[in-house]
């Protein structure tokens, strides 16, 4: 739920989403989220924002996905390496 929150309506509110539901996760689900939350905090908001002065909306969604996860993918494979 931080996840979505945080994409959708900004990283504040995901932040306190995060807060409210580590207690349930394990540190590297919540590393996790935060590093892709720091890529692709309020998606929607800063990407109109960007639209409204001519950008291309698919363009700049797919590139804040495809780099936060990204991220995602190097922040879990470093975990697992650690693990090891």
């Amino acid at each position: 739920m931080a996840l979505i929150t945080g994409v959708l309506i900004g990283i504040t509110y995901g932040a306190g989403v995060l807060l409210k539901e580590a207690q349930y996760m394990s540190k590297q689900q919540v590393v996790s989220v935060c590093y892709f939350l720091m890529v692709a905090h309020a998606i929607i908001e800063d990407t109109l924002l960007f639209v409204i002065f001519g950008a291309d909306i698919f363009l700049l969604i797919s590139i804040r996905l495809f780099f936060a996860t990204f991220v995602f993918f190097v922040i879990s494979i470093y975990y697992k390496i650690g693990r090891t």
